[in-house]
């Protein structure tokens, strides 16, 4: 049923933004001691795997982009959470 719909690990998402997976699962699981996810995975009720859809691929270049220009996590955070209410 995801045939066709892109479907990428945590290590292609790395390989393709150029993003450390070590951040890529930060981002979608929360840090060990501090805040939690930024993101939600569309993909996150399907037997544990660290799957993520292409929309999931657009939100993690998007943060990506902003890291790189030196926009906060924080601002990240909220950015996403006001444009996903937006949505």
């Amino acid at each position: 049923a995801l045939l066709g719909h892109g479907v990428y690990s945590y290590t292609e998402a790395a390989r393709l933004l150029g993003v450390p997976r070590r951040k890529i699962s930060a981002w979608f699981r929360g840090w060990q001691r501090g805040a939690g996810p930024v993101f939600d995975r569309d993909y996150r009720d399907l037997t544990g795997a660290e799957l993520l859809s292409f929309l999931d691929l657009v939100d993690l270049s998007v943060a990506a982009s902003l890291r790189r220009r030196g926009v906060s996590m924080h601002s990240v955070r909220l950015l996403h959470a006001r444009l996903a209410a937006y949505w």
